[in-house]
């Protein structure tokens, strides 16, 4: 099976068991359709966030499988032909690809800064991107962290977070998740926080992540919408841009 037919099975085989124990304030999980440009890259990198903030609306609607990971790969793309305002559907509407664009998650306070200075100084290496999220599963309304019933929906019928890791195999693994979510991201994905460097607030800033595969990096830093100056986050994130430029020649 290639790539993409390993996630479908993932999800494919959780779907059920998800759809029958839905309910009303939950979100669609969010599903990942991989770019043909990922598969080929020679440094792979993906991107985590914290939540989804409703993506797809309620559980509890009629969203295929298939309609989810179309939706994900538009939604990545900035697709102009999916977003068109065909039938008057939000979810098809300009209005909500540029308001995608001005949220500081993907704006150059983060996601966008990184595809840009990634894909500029990458010595004749092609780099592409995924985005996932600790959470798979959010509020349906909301933005803001899962509730407990929430997260024991993910835990108990839709742990799908180990396994996608392990079928995208990246080099690189940036979380913009903040030390709040640090056991979460040792839970699920058996990995272990570490310091850079021995001062407190600097790991909290920027702290390396372990996996069992030492091959790959791993850093976790603040959500691009904690409050900072530019300059302090522009020194941060060119820390995790010299510690890719360290790995590139051994890709």
């Amino acid at each position: 099976m290639n790539m993409q037919d390993k996630l479908n099975k993932l999800y494919a085989d959780k779907w059920k068991s998800l759809k029958d124990n839905a309910f009303k304030g939950a979100c669609n999980p969010l599903l990942i359709k991989v770019t043909d440009e990922y598969i080929e890259a020679d440094i792979k990198v993906v991107i985590y966030g914290q939540e989804t903030a409703g993506w797809n609306k309620d559980l509890c609607d009629d969203f295929s499988m298939e309609y989810l990971l179309n939706d994900y790969e538009a939604y990545l793309g900035n697709d102009k032909a999916y977003f068109d305002d065909r039938d008057g559907c939000y979810a098809h509407s300009k209005k909500r690809i540029k308001r995608k664009n001005k949220r500081v998650f993907w704006n150059r306070r983060g996601f966008k800064f990184f595809t840009e200075q990634l894909k500029v100084d990458s010595d004749g290496k092609s780099v592409a991107f995924l985005w996932n999220n600790l959470s798979k599963i959010g509020k349906a309304s909301k933005s803001g962290k899962a509730t407990k019933c929430i997260a024991e929906l993910e835990d108990k019928h839709f742990n799908v977070l180990k396994g996608e890791f392990e079928i995208l195999k990246p080099n690189v693994v940036i979380f913009f998740t903040g030390p709040s979510r640090d056991s979460i991201i040792e839970e699920k994905l058996e990995a272990k926080i570490e310091q850079f460097s021995s001062n407190y607030t600097e790991k909290r800033q920027l702290a390396k992540v372990v996996f069992k595969d030492e091959r790959i990096l791993g850093v976790r830093t603040y959500h691009p919408g904690y409050r900072c100056t530019a300059k302090v986050r522009q020194k941060r994130y060119q820390k995790i841009i010299d510690k890719i430029d360290k790995i590139r020649a051994v890709i």
